[in-house]
């Protein structure tokens, strides 16, 4: 029973510290998030202030001139191309009608389509703000003439007072912000909370829930009663109260952190006074956190019954072990010994003497608790103590004092001889399987500490790639923004070399961009979760084809055999197929006529265990000797003034295969094109 119940309370500090361990590491991920959404509000600010305080607009508003209000139209078109999650950018004038409207992806709306936006919250509240102002629209749903657009479409609407070089008012510039793309951003950036993801607004709507009709239910009159606080009321007067906590729910576990979107902006107005970002732990997966655990403690009671149900047989029989005792005492390897109720052995067998080093009349001379250590004599005397009392049999360990002044633990099976006033006591050494014990629980210990610091370092790793992508991609688009600016601001004074100077500023900056996409792209390729399906190679490849635009260039000839579907990841095959297609079309652009063949090997005297593709090109090749480099990072075999590039292509693609199980190389040989192989473990049979 001891035993029974140390090993209960161990199982309860295990489950409260799992537990704990599973809170805050929720709560990081939920603080994380809600930094993520403050960081792309102040990234779309800083853009917008770009584009309202740019040349191009400023100069329309000197001179009313068609020409310069063209020429900024062209500018904010440019701009959205560059930036596929702005669904429109807009100029109103001081009436509040549209002076120029840009859909997403550069397009320019006809004079015909613009509309009178003066009744608009956006557009109001943008008036009353000082320059540098910004006003941060609600998180909802974009509508046209009354009407919320189908499918749903969330946004949120950035506006900046406009003005003129004199300091009056012309009109405010105004952002939408595609809300769907900013949420599908956070799940990508913390996948283990993609579906457990919660947003909610000030007044207690879900912004997303668990289920898609709950959502945007202030907006729908048939969903009004649809909030936490109609569902939790207890839980939503904490959320309001407290602006981070953790609280059960539903049986799982709510996480929230409470944060003003419009504090991100600087001098803003508007916009909903709070958000919340929360994760919901539904009841099983909570409970999940702790099955393990629970049957490991199940399995050890199963274990001590069975220990309780054979002493119970050993009670049974005593009679007949005591009148076979002598003969068990001879042969038997664990330490038997028989003890009065007055503290002292009265028979040891030779086992003892064996394993602590005492004679027998050494061990008799003293009482046995003065061979116990210290610390275990409290416990051995109350064991003692119960057998005295009337309890058969007592389980239970200790540590006994050797000769040579080590200690050994001893596991006791003890029962008491009641009217001999005697103890009988069999023990067994279970030294070594202590020390085996406790160096399993150290490395358990330790393992869970390396787990814990990999998360971390895993999470900062993703913020540092976050960072990456957002803080460096901003001041890139502003160096090629505003060197474009000085082109047009600058070009009746600029003679050919400031404009070739300009010219490289800008491809420069672009090209920066470009490696800073391969770079992550690289890094998550190494990190992101593998799905696996059926990959259609004839599809994909097609697919790939026409998005990268080569099925419209006549000069090329393809040569595409057919090939055999493969179990892989979709999204990192797709990026392999094009890693390949757009090196080979590229290296081969100088061939008349550029020819590029994809096949596949056919396995020599049967199956090989995998499958082997390849894409060749009859382009300018490569040395051999080089070839180890080729799917290093930034390790290129042409120079820039050649064949464009930054040298992550073949490394994602190497990355990749291997990820699979697979191997990449090539061969080619110089003017006489390249061939890029790549195998991939063949799929067992159906």
């Amino acid at each position: 029973m001891v035993a029974i119940a140390i090993c209960a309370a161990a199982y309860v500090r295990e489950i409260e510290q799992l537990e704990q361990t599973n809170r805050e590491r929720e709560a990081s991920r939920v603080r994380f998030l809600a930094y993520l959404f403050q960081h792309d509000l102040r990234t779309v600010a800083s853009d917008l202030r770009m584009l309202a305080q740019g040349d191009a607009l400023h100069a329309y508003l000197a001179t009313s001139d068609p020409r310069d209000l063209r020429r900024a139209a062209r500018r904010a078109a440019d701009f959205s191309r560059e930036h596929a999650d702005y669904d429109r950018i807009r100029f109103l004038d001081a009436s509040g009608r549209e002076v120029f409207r840009i859909d997403q992806g550069g397009r320019v709306d006809p004079e015909s389509e613009l509309r009178d936006k003066a009744d608009r919250p956006y557009f109001q509240a943008a008036k009353t703000l000082p320059p540098e102002g910004i006003y941060l629209s609600p998180f909802d749903l974009d509508a046209e003439q009354g009407a919320i657009a189908r499918p749903l479409h969330p946004a949120l609407r950035l506006a900046m007072p406009v003005f003129d070089d004199a300091g009056r008012q012309r009109g405010v510039c105004v952002i939408n912000y595609a809300g769907a793309t900013l949420l599908e951003r956070l799940r990508k950036f913390a996948p283990a909370l993609s579906r457990r993801l919660r947003v909610l607004n000030a007044a207690g709507y879900w912004i997303v829930a668990a289920h898609p009709d709950d959502e945007w239910g202030f907006l729908f009159p048939d969903r009004r009663d649809r909030t936490l606080a109609a569902a939790d009321p207890a839980l939503w007067r904490q959320l309001q109260l407290v602006p981070e906590g953790q609280l059960p729910h539903a049986g799982g576990l709510f996480t929230w952190y409470r944060f003003a979107p419009a504090a991100a902006l600087g001098e803003a107005g508007g916009g909903d006074p709070f958000l919340i970002m929360g994760s919901e732990i539904s009841a099983a997966e909570w409970s999940a956190v702790f099955a393990s655990r629970r049957a490991n403690f199940i399995l050890v009671l199963i274990v001590f019954g069975g220990l309780v149900a054979g002493s119970l047989l050993l009670l049974r029989s005593r009679r007949r072990v005591l009148e076979e005792r002598d003969r068990y005492f001879a042969l038997s390897r664990d330490m038997l010994c028989v003890a009065g109720f007055d503290g002292y052995f009265k028979r040891l067998n030779p086992a003892w003497l064996a394993t602590l080093g005492y004679a027998e009349a050494d061990l008799r001379a003293r009482p046995f608790i003065d061979f116990v250590h210290p610390e275990d004599r409290a416990a051995t005397t109350a064991e003692a103590a119960k057998l005295a009392a009337g309890e058969d049999t007592v389980a239970f360990e200790n540590r006994y004092l050797a000769k040579d002044g080590s200690y050994h633990w001893l596991s006791w099976n003890s029962r008491a001889l009641a009217a001999e006033r005697l103890i009988f006591g069999s023990a067994r050494d279970i030294t070594d399987r202590k020390a085996g014990e406790e160096k399993v629980q150290q490395l358990a210990r330790d393992l869970q500490l390396q787990n814990t610091r990999l998360e971390l370092a895993n999470q900062e790793l993703e913020s540092f790639s976050y960072s990456v992508s957002h803080d460096l991609r901003a001041p890139l688009r502003h160096i090629d923004g505003f060197a474009n600016l000085l082109a047009d601001h600058s070009a009746a004074t600029l003679d050919d070399k400031g404009r070739r100077y300009l010219a490289t500023i800008s491809d420069s900056a672009r090209r920066m961009g470009r490696l800073i996409d391969d770079l992550l792209t690289f890094s998550r390729m190494g990190r992101a979760r593998m799905a696996s399906g059926l990959i259609d190679h004839a599809r994909l490849i097609a697919e790939v084809i026409r998005e990268g635009g080569y099925d419209h260039d006549p000069r090329i000839e393809w040569r595409i055999a057919p090939l055999p579907p493969v179990q892989a990841d979709p999204a990192m095959m797709r990026v392999v197929w094009v890693n390949l297609i757009d090196n080979a079309v590229k290296y081969s652009a100088r061939a008349t006529p550029p020819c590029i063949e994809i096949g596949r090997l056919e396995p020599v005297n049967g199956t090989t265990g995998e499958q082997v593709f390849f894409v060749r090109d009859n382009g300018v090749g490569f040395d051999m000797q080089y070839a180890a480099n080729l799917f290093g990072v930034f390790q290129r075999l042409h120079s820039d003034a050649e064949f464009e590039g930054t040298g992550i292509g073949l490394a994602n693609v190497r990355r990749i295969i291997t990820r699979h199980g697979g191997r990449a190389w090539a061969s080619a040989a110089v003017g006489k094109g390249a061939t890029i192989f790549f195998s991939l473990p063949e799929p067992p049979p159906s």
